[in-house]
């Protein structure tokens, strides 16, 4: 069985790591045609938020690539529905034709760089735990997830929503609040099956928050 769930793990990162790979490609060939402009404000502000929207996507990558076999996992199609739509719609923003406003270019490139700094700081502590589907490998409590469980969505959606801000809209925000909407019940199954795998996940939920501490 333990075999069984890890040939579906690999399956599985296998999959996604494909999928932000193409999102990743398509955000270099972006990246390459801006790059001879970069001298002017312009096209260097839109050169900064493409940058960071693959590092957003070089992260995901990696931790896929790196994660340690789950010893549990949520059931049926709908947590797992939920899960692609809010980790994987954004990949649909990049497919978008960018934004033409240099306001909205530049604060593209600030918020995406934050919340890419803010996910590699989450990524760090969930380091082999990472999961794109609700599952349970460990209970992480360090770092930001002393204060909130899910602060990989919360920046994570930071990044989805700097990268919508670069590009055509209002479809770009669209998805990216259609994303969103999608993180909330994936939050709950997610919580659900660390719940009955791990017996002190109740007290660490009991002493944070959600997603936005004091909040949620």
């Amino acid at each position: 069985m333990y075999l069984d769930i890890k040939a579906r793990d690999r399956i599985g990162a296998a999959v996604l790591i494909a999928w932000n790979s193409a999102a990743l490609i398509g955000l270099a060939i972006k990246l390459a045609r801006t790059l001879p402009n970069a001298g002017y404000a312009g096209p260097f502000l839109q050169c900064l938020s493409l940058g960071a929207s693959a590092a957003f996507f070089v992260l995901q990558i990696y931790f896929l690539a790196v994660r340690s076999p789950s010893i549990a996992r949520a059931a049926g199609a709908v947590p797992r529905a939920c899960a692609l739509l809010g980790a994987h719609l954004p990949v649909v923003i990049v497919l978008l034709p960018t934004g033409n406003s240099e306001g909205l270019r530049l604060a593209s490139a600030l918020v995406t760089m934050a919340g890419t700094a803010g996910s590699l700081y989450a990524l760090m502590h969930l380091g082999k735990s990472f999961s794109v589907f609700p599952q349970a490998r460990k209970l992480v409590t360090s770092g930001p997830y002393k204060f909130i469980r899910h602060p990989l969505y919360l920046f994570g959606e930071l990044s989805v929503l700097g990268i919508a801000l670069g590009y055509v809209q209002p479809w770009a925000l669209l998805l990216a609040a259609l994303s969103f909407l999608a993180q909330i019940p994936r939050m709950i199954f997610e919580e659900e099956i660390l719940a009955e795998t791990f017996d002190d996940y109740f007290a660490y939920a009991a002493r944070t928050s959600r997603l936005i501490p004091g909040l949620y």
